[in-house]
């Protein structure tokens, strides 16, 4: 059995014009996910090249088939007289049921014995959008796909297929993983296509309860120009990069070698010093070798346009780049064209002029100061800089305010360049700071957290834990339990007084279990024994007293009023 084990990555084929419908979606690079692997799923993928069953052609590819031999239910590559996408119910239909005229070539993965499936994951050549192989449309198959013993194609392997058409036998040839195993000899143009010379293709799939993984990825299309390589124009001296790799592709070949840095390899670099048409043969996992061509023009040496000098723009004023360079060099400019900043420009040269990418530097005047951002109330607010950082002169409205924020207006002098800006100043309060302290979560728990509320000021704020590094977050987390921690908080700005406060934090046990085993007997605020003063006061959930003991003596066994115990789990 042949296996092709790889998947398929991504490429440099040019992509093909491709139209997903229901769940397919395309992967790049020429593959296709034909169905996800879930139920009911119905995808197709069709493409717009005409196909002229009076002429030769071939179309190479890979289907992945999913992982689950118990899956669902298959794929078809269907030729039909529309380019539009279309496609049929799922299931046992594989998605092109009822699109005719039609010639369909299906890779079934499920048996469905009421319309003549074998045992075996099979192929078939049928017609019309007609799945049942006891039909007249069924034109030939179905047949194991696999040649000898092995039954299963869903098995996590992409497989390569091949369809060929001669035209002079009229006969078509089914391969899988290299080896023949359909062929069928009609003259499909008169008798399915009514003569029609535009026939196009597309691959369908399906699942239904069962279901798979189902991909496609195309190796050739050998009606499609340029599919593999396309032609290039470079200039004198220059080079170009191809990447002509295919998923089934073993081994490139180019001639001639001159000017190719590596003529043995899919990935190379094209330098030829004179116009060249370079061959490229390669020969795939089935052992079977052709040929594409590539025609490198040589331009010319490459040219850096040239422009007049751009003048500065008044803000708002409409800005123009010129599209053709003093040498006549045509181009586009990048990014589009902006009047409110000053932005570098790149014009790229169009295509087949030999001419290098140049840059420009367009200014647009809009006056800029170092103006400070804020102050603190009452602070003195220096005079407002009346010439601009580009030399712009003017004046401020409206007066200075070091009392309320302030959103001040730059008003250019007559028969300048410049527009208006405003700029905002910020007046920030001096009230005092004031802390409020929420620990969280309650004082059962080991990991403390100390969140911090502070109210006066600025309104922006740094916090510091004890000695630690002063912080812009208000949350402490994971602060050490029984002792006192120090919390400090600065107003940014320095507009107020920087206040602390200090945070006692107490751990005391969720629960005891007076039982007589020797383990958790008695319940105590161990965080307090050092207090020689420290009272602690046990009241049930009534408001009863049930028990008065100090942390540097021993705990509470559970009893009360000496005659009363409480046995069990006891839960504070």
């Amino acid at each position: 059995m042949f296996a092709l084990v790889m998947c398929c990555g991504h490429l440099a084929m040019a992509q093909l014009k491709a139209t997903t419908i229901g769940d397919a979606s395309s992967l790049g690079d020429n593959c296709f996910q034909i169905t996800a692997d879930s139920d009911g799923q119905v995808g197709g993928v069709w493409f717009d090249y005409p196909i002229d069953f009076s002429n030769d052609f071939t179309i190479a590819y890979q289907n992945y088939f999913g992982a689950n031999d118990t899956g669902a239910d298959g794929m078809a590559l269907v030729f039909k007289t529309t380019s539009n996408v279309e496609i049929g119910s799922g299931g046992e239909v594989l998605g092109y049921h009822n699109i005719k005229p039609s010639v369909i070539i299906e890779f079934d993965t499920h048996q469905n014995p009421t319309i003549g499936d074998p045992l075996y994951d099979h192929i078939a050549l049928t017609s019309n959008g007609i799945s049942d192989h006891t039909l007249s449309s069924n034109l030939a198959g179905p047949v194991k796909a696999l040649l000898g013993d092995v039954d299963n194609i869903e098995d996590d392997i992409w497989h390569d297929i091949k369809i060929d058409w001669n035209s002079g036998t009229e006969t078509l040839n089914v391969y899988f993983d290299c080896e023949l195993r359909l062929s069928k000899t009609q003259d499909f143009k008169s008798t399915i296509f009514n003569n029609d010379d535009s026939v196009f293709f597309g691959f369908v799939g399906a699942t239904g309860g069962a279901t798979n993984l189902q991909e496609v990825c195309l190796n050739r299309v050998s009606f499609v120009n340029e599919f593999i390589t396309s032609d290039e124009i470079i200039c004198l001296g220059e080079s170009i990069f191809k990447d002509v790799s295919i998923p089934n592709g073993v081994t490139y070949s180019w001639s001639p070698s001159i000017g190719v840095s590596d003529p043995n390899s899919a990935n190379t670099r094209l330098s030829p010093r004179v116009n060249t048409v370079y061959t490229l043969t390669i020969t795939d996992l089935c052992g079977e070798s052709y040929s594409e061509f590539i025609n490198v023009t040589i331009a010319g040496n490459s040219i850096v346009p040239r422009f007049n000098p751009i003048p500065n723009v008044c803000e708002g004023e409409s800005l123009v780049l010129p599209t053709i360079s003093l040498e006549g060099i045509t181009g586009t400019w990048t990014p589009e064209p902006d009047n409110t900043k000053t932005t570098e420009y790149t014009f790229y040269p169009d295509p087949g002029q030999c001419a290098a990418p140049t840059t420009v530097i367009v200014n647009i005047l809009i006056p800029t100061f170092n103006i400070p951002a804020g102050i603190c109330e009452g602070e003195q607010l220096s005079p407002l800089p009346t010439i601009s950082i580009e030399g712009i002169i003017g004046s401020w409205s409206p007066e200075l305010n070091n009392k309320t924020t302030t959103v001040y207006t730059f008003t250019p002098d007559s028969g300048q360049c410049a527009h208006s800006v405003s700029r905002r100043v910020d007046v920030y309060s001096t009230e005092v700071l004031s802390i409020k302290t929420v620990i969280l979560p309650d004082s059962f728990s080991e990991n403390r957290t100390i969140k911090l509320e502070v109210t006066g000021g600025s309104g922006f704020y740094e916090y510091q834990l004890d000695d630690g590094l002063w912080q812009s977050e208000f949350v402490f987390e994971n602060v050490s339990r029984c002792s006192q921690h120090d919390v400090g908080v600065r107003d940014v700005y320095g507009c107020s007084v920087e206040v602390r406060e200090a945070v006692d934090l107490i751990f005391y046990p969720k629960f005891f279990t007076p039982n007589g085993d020797g383990y958790h007997e008695s319940w105590n605020i161990q965080c307090l024994e050092a207090d020689p003063e420290a009272v602690v006061f046990i009241y049930n959930r009534h408001g009863a007293l049930l028990k008065q003991i100090k942390p540097n003596q021993n705990g509470w066994d559970g009893t009360y009023e000496v005659r009363h115990s409480l046995m069990g789990v006891i839960g504070l």
